[in-house]
């Protein structure tokens, strides 16, 4: 899709009017990105831009990057603002590579201690609130929201499937939460590294505090998916090691893996749902 710069607000098309640019297609967000590229000063950057909704927005991103800004290498925010119905999120690029693109155990060696380096964050004054309560809140209006609009056969199956999960998820609830700055989307291809060193975590937006397990379940769940089978059980255990937890609970694992599914289930889904839900 073609970035109409005469569209977007003024102070954002004078920082990017004479960059080159092209849309970044990876993902499942509703955002386009787009990775602007300035040639003359070699800093270059990242655009989001977001149709503005009650349920999702870009301004937890902006909140959170300028948040960590001390505490961890993150972007730096360039520029936010909402115009005409939709919000513009510019922020700095992070030089460097996914760390998936690493060779594996040593990706997953720093993989591990990015997110103890994560957890470490002093929680007292975050304003950014994860915990389960609120995911579940959230995970009951996508429900409603879906079954308010779908009709016909792959509308069924998505609601039939929600409900399933979510029912589980209501039934094991964990009785307690091992709170802790947790990134939300911790997957090898948000940390990025250079010269095998973590230069920034990104896409951040789902940040806040939040049960530790729910970082680590996403994290087990990349390192499969960036695994060969057979190397599974060992690439996810020297994982553990690194992180060296001595309280790692595998049922809230389990259950954060289920949570993770049922929002994931919403994402790959909706273009088709059309319909905005909340991560």
């Amino acid at each position: 899709m073609n970035l109409n710069k005469a569209k977007v607000p003024k102070e954002l098309r004078a920082i990017i009017e004479d960059c080159n640019w092209k849309e970044n297609t990876m993902g499942w967000s509703n955002a386009k990105v787009y990775f602007i590229e300035n040639l003359k000063t070699g800093h270059n950057l990242y655009l989001k831009i977001l149709p503005c909704s009650v349920y999702n927005t870009i301004k937890d991103e902006n909140d959170i990057l300028r948040w960590l800004k001390d505490k961890l290498p993150v972007s730096e925010v360039n520029y936010y603002n909402k115009y005409r119905n939709k919000e513009y999120l510019l922020t700095s690029e992070v030089l460097g590579v996914e760390i998936f693109e690493c060779d594996i155990e040593v990706g997953i060696k720093i993989f591990a201690k990015g997110l103890k380096t994560l957890h470490s964050i002093n929680i007292f004054d975050c304003p950014f609130n994860q915990t389960l309560n609120n995911r579940l809140a959230k995970a009951e209006i996508n429900l409603k929201n879906i079954k308010a609009v779908g009709c016909g056969k792959r509308y069924n199956l998505i609601i039939k499937e929600a409900e399933r999960l979510y029912e589980k998820l209501i039934e094991m609830k964990p009785n307690n939460e091992d709170l802790v700055f947790t990134h939300g989307d911790y997957t090898m291809a948000n940390v990025i590294v250079n010269n095998n060193e973590i230069s920034g975590f990104i896409d951040v937006g789902d940040g806040g505090v939040a049960d530790r397990h729910n970082d680590i379940a996403l994290a087990i769940i990349s390192i499969k998916y960036n695994s060969q089978p057979s190397d599974y059980d060992k690439n996810i255990k020297l994982f553990l090691e690194i992180y060296n937890y001595n309280e790692i609970d595998y049922s809230k694992i389990y259950y954060y893996t289920l949570l993770n599914e049922f929002f994931h289930l919403f994402s790959i889904n909706s273009k088709f749902l059309a319909l905005t839900y909340i991560s």
